[in-house]
């Protein structure tokens, strides 16, 4: 059929690619203009290239994901320009560290200067050792638990038959057991401050005299010889815990012990009753110093 005409096949029109100079030209442009600084064909219609010499009528595919590219990699070079500034100025360091774990064990080592009283029946100043064991409950809260070994003597005091005039025949050992368990509380919570925790102790117990009448003491008539016994003891005190590295540290810790001491019978004769307690509280004066281990 001669006089029909044969329809036009329609398509999906695609804008016309650059060419070849300016394809060249673009991809010799210098970085800045690579990154958006006009280099190229836009996407209108009509010449708009920019590219001396060389004319296009809109932008190919090529194109936007050339120019696509590029913004891209503009942007990571700007955060690797920004970024290292921008993390150093968010991190915020602290002088506090939480402790993690809740139990610890100490094994501590020191003094104790003791009050003997008036009659001065009570043990001389001197070494104790020990170990420790606290317990997290909640919070600043601890529960902490103590066992220590105190071995010193002490004077034995006699009176003359008849008279309560004093005399000091010699010395008795004096071996003791420490127990207390008490509640302690950790200032800075359950963290520390530069790596230190003070805190504060109330605390009791008991002292046991586990020493036998031998010697001097054993040579006094039964009614004369001061008997330490078992002691309660009230316990005040408080300390720092200083954590050089995770979970090992140091532990400085002083306590005011105190316990009440009888005095003999034959002591509080005549005119002596209204002049001597039959019984007297003493201050003892605990400086320990330790090994803490947290776990």
């Amino acid at each position: 059929m001669t006089g029909l005409m044969r329809p036009r096949q329609r398509g999906p029109r695609f804008p016309a690619r650059l060419h070849p100079r300016a394809d060249a030209a673009y991809l010799a442009a210098p970085f800045p203009r690579a990154c958006g600084a006009g280099v190229g064909c836009g996407t209108g219609t009509g010449p708009v290239a920019t590219i001396p010499g060389v004319t296009c009528a809109g932008s190919t595919d090529t194109d936007v994901m050339r120019r696509r590219n590029h913004g891209v990699l503009c942007g990571f070079v700007a955060a690797l320009a920004l970024g290292p500034g921008s993390a150093a100025a968010q991190s915020i360091s602290s002088p506090y560290r939480f402790l993690d774990t809740r139990q610890a064990a100490t094994v501590f080592g020191g003094y104790v200067a003791t009050g003997r009283g008036a009659l001065e029946l009570g043990p001389r100043s001197g070494p104790i050792l020990g170990i420790r064991y606290d317990l997290g409950i909640s919070g600043p809260f601890v529960l902490e638990a103590e066992l220590g070994w105190f071995a010193k003597n002490r004077a034995v005091q006699d009176t003359m038959p008849g008279d309560t005039t004093r005399t000091s025949p010699g010395d008795a050992d004096f071996r003791a057991i420490t127990a207390q368990a008490g509640l302690r509380f950790n200032i800075t919570g359950a963290r520390t401050w530069h790596g230190l925790s003070p805190y504060a102790l109330f605390a009791g117990g008991f002292t046991k005299d586990v020493a036998d009448d031998s010697g001097t003491d054993a040579a006094l008539p039964a009614d004369v010889r001061f008997n330490f016994g078992t002691r309660f003891t009230g316990v005040l005190g408080g300390g720092l815990e200083w954590f050089p590295a995770h979970g090992t540290g140091i532990r400085l810790d002083g306590r005011m012990l105190l316990w009440k001491l009888k005095t003999p019978a034959p002591f509080l004769r005549g005119d002596q009753v209204n002049v001597l307690p039959s019984e007297q509280w003493t201050r003892n004066l605990s400086l320990t110093a330790g090994i803490v281990v947290r776990f």
